[in-house]
């Protein structure tokens, strides 16, 4: 009894804290958002602070290497043109910006 009792004590004090899963989550947040950011610059080639097209998104929607980075994060865009015309609702103008667009991305899980 003495023995369950600190192995369930070690085991409850070895599990992260709220706190530093919160940290870790936010720390792999802005690494992918760096990278689809770097996505953008080298596929789209659309700079930071520019507005993204319909028809750039669409194109970078159809890479492969994009894909897979948002199928890594639990994304799944069946219709990129949909996805984006709901983007566009969120910016003050008809393009968003790549900061709205990776921002949305990142808080998304599950088909677009």
């Amino acid at each position: 009894i003495v023995t369950s009792v600190f192995v369930d004590k070690a085991l409850r004090m070895a599990q992260p804290d709220l706190e530093s899963l919160a940290l870790e989550q936010t720390m792999q947040d802005i690494q992918d958002a760096s990278e689809m950011i770097s996505l953008f610059k080298t596929n789209a080639f659309i700079e930071e602070g520019q507005t993204v097209s319909k028809e750039a998104f669409k194109q970078l929607t159809e890479q492969d290497k994009f894909r897979y980075c948002l199928q890594v994060r639990g994304i799944t865009i069946n219709d990129a043109e949909l996805f984006f015309d709901m983007l566009c609702t969120l910016s003050d103008g008809d393009e968003p910006d790549i900061d709205t667009l990776v921002g949305a991305l990142l808080r998304m899980k599950g088909n677009a």
